[in-house]
């Protein structure tokens, strides 16, 4: 080989090494966005890393719902992850046991730092704004016992409350009475499209009264929102729906309230009629 063609193998070589370097002290450098869509995205990514989808598939193991809160959870201004997972036996599809992992945000990337497990009871979030500075912030939950398929009935049988102390997950029981719900004021149009009808309470939360019954494709006017967020789980979709409580103003004959709540992941923008 000449010592010019020598020459230019040693320089093609030395850009390389320079252009791989750089680029891995960009990764390095790269900062996670801190925003809740962000995190969200982040945190699914690193779920499907996390969970061996391959390893639970051979053991007969799916995954049957996937919920993602972010929260702030050792004050450093950074954005970390909750992962509701529940899963199911692929054979019949019955309930298994739901899994909670924290995700903590180190500026960079989310680290899957904790995590509990539970195999008699589907565990999932009521709501996920709220902070209780007496016994450490966190996410409120609500406990159901699922039937042999996974089935979740309205009647839940406790409420906790899950929180991050000193790098450890905690479940805390809470009675409903040390639940506020804050609302913003609202207004505007959406519509039912719950094939089946949505059902309209007296209050926030699965526990409130049925006060009427709203079509399908029935336009609603919404005036409140509520800080309550609830995941269901659908059987006709076969999915888990997520979204919050609000308020709605009434105009029938049935009840003689002004105003009920509806679970608005069955509201959309669109008449689906």
């Amino acid at each position: 080989m000449n010592l010019p063609r020598k020459l230019f193998l040693t320089f093609s070589c030395i850009v390389f090494f320079i252009k791989c370097d750089k680029k891995e002290t960009k990764i390095e450098n790269k900062l996670l966005s801190n925003d809740e869509a962000s995190i969200i995205r982040e945190a699914e990514i690193k779920i499907k890393k996390t969970l061996d989808v391959d390893l639970l598939s051979s053991k007969g193991i799916s995954i049957m719902s996937n919920h993602i809160v972010t929260f702030d959870f050792d004050y450093d201004n950074s954005l970390d992850a909750l992962v509701f997972c529940g899963f199911k036996n692929t054979q019949d599809h019955s309930f298994h046991k739901s899994k909670v992992i924290f995700l903590r945000n180190n500026g960079k990337e989310l680290i899957p730092t904790d995590s509990l497990i539970y195999s008699d009871k589907y565990i999932i979030p009521s709501q996920s704004k709220t902070f209780y500075s007496a016994r450490g912030d966190g996410v409120i939950i609500e406990k159901y016992i699922p039937d042999a398929y996974g089935r979740i009935g309205e009647a839940f049988n406790s409420r906790g409350i899950v929180i991050y102390l000193e790098n450890t997950l905690y479940l805390d029981y809470i009675s409903t009475n040390d639940i506020d719900f804050s609302y913003s004021e609202t207004d505007y149009i959406q519509y039912v499209s719950a094939r089946k009808g949505l059902l309209c309470r007296d209050q926030p939360g699965k526990k409130g009264k049925v006060i009427h019954k709203l079509n399908y494709g029935e336009e609603v006017n919404v005036i409140k929102r509520t800080n309550q967020e609830l995941t269901i789980y659908d059987e006709d979709k076969n999915e888990s729906i997520t979204g919050d409580w609000v308020a709605i103003k009434l105009n029938t004959l049935n009840t003689y309230a002004k105003e009920g709540y509806v679970f608005n992941g069955y509201l959309v923008d669109d008449n689906p009629n």
